[in-house]
């Protein structure tokens, strides 16, 4: 019988942690899909949305977010035998310290800039219904831009052998979150912006041990405070 190597059984690993990573970002293309339907049903794109319009795109789009999140999680358990959630040891305590303290001061620096946090704004301006709805939608954009970022960020450890600093995890979804942007949003600066950010919260990730348990709030309090 022709034996399998251990580079062989490292490579399908990788390939599937990267099948994950785009069936994370699929997840996140369905909502495009769904802003096309309804622009034919509303007769209007998502930027025109009534705020009833609103509540219904997101009643829709949270629970296939929340169905795609479950669906990668025990797949990259069942078939690479990689716990998201993990979490690992950080060789120095400064880059614990760093990647704790910067997304926080990032977040109360750019509040500071705006007169508030974003959350507080959308909350005075918006009705209650509105804002649980908009920041739970916000909980599951968050991880299922962590799950990219994990699963990326270990199949390119994997093929390299190491655990690497350089954020592979965000690069990864800068390109992919980045021009979803660009396709839904349609402007060149928001693309960038999310690119930007999305290296960003790659750089986070791999400060706080490459522990999805901590980057996730930390990448969903930025978020919430644009």
């Amino acid at each position: 019988m022709m034996e399998v190597s251990k580079d062989q059984i490292s490579s399908k690993e990788d390939r599937k942690l990267g099948l994950l990573a785009l069936l994370a970002f699929f997840g996140l293309c369905l909502e495009a899909v769904q802003c096309l339907v309804e622009k034919r049903i509303y007769g209007v794109d998502i930027t025109q949305f009534a705020q009833d319009q609103f509540i219904r795109h997101w009643q829709i789009v949270i629970p296939i977010w929340f169905l795609v999140s479950i669906l990668v999680i025990l797949l990259s358990k069942k078939k690479c035998n990689y716990n998201v959630f993990e979490s690992h040891p950080v060789r120095r305590k400064w880059q614990l310290v760093c990647g704790i303290a910067i997304p926080v001061l990032f977040a109360v620096l750019w509040s500071c800039l705006n007169g508030g946090p974003g959350f507080y704004r959308f909350y005075t301006a918006f009705p209650a219904k509105m804002f649980v709805y908009q920041y739970i939608y916000y909980v599951f954009e968050m991880l299922l831009a962590g799950l990219i970022i994990s699963l990326s960020q270990k199949a390119n450890d994997n093929m390299l052998g190491k655990a690497s600093r350089f954020p592979w995890g965000g690069l990864v979804l800068g390109l992919s979150w980045g021009l979803m942007h660009y396709f839904t949003k349609g402007g060149v600066f928001i693309a960038v912006f999310a690119f930007v950010i999305a290296v960003f919260f790659g750089v986070v990730f791999n400060w706080v041990g490459k522990d999805l348990k901590k980057a996730w709030p930390l990448m969903y309090l930025v978020f919430v405070c644009f």
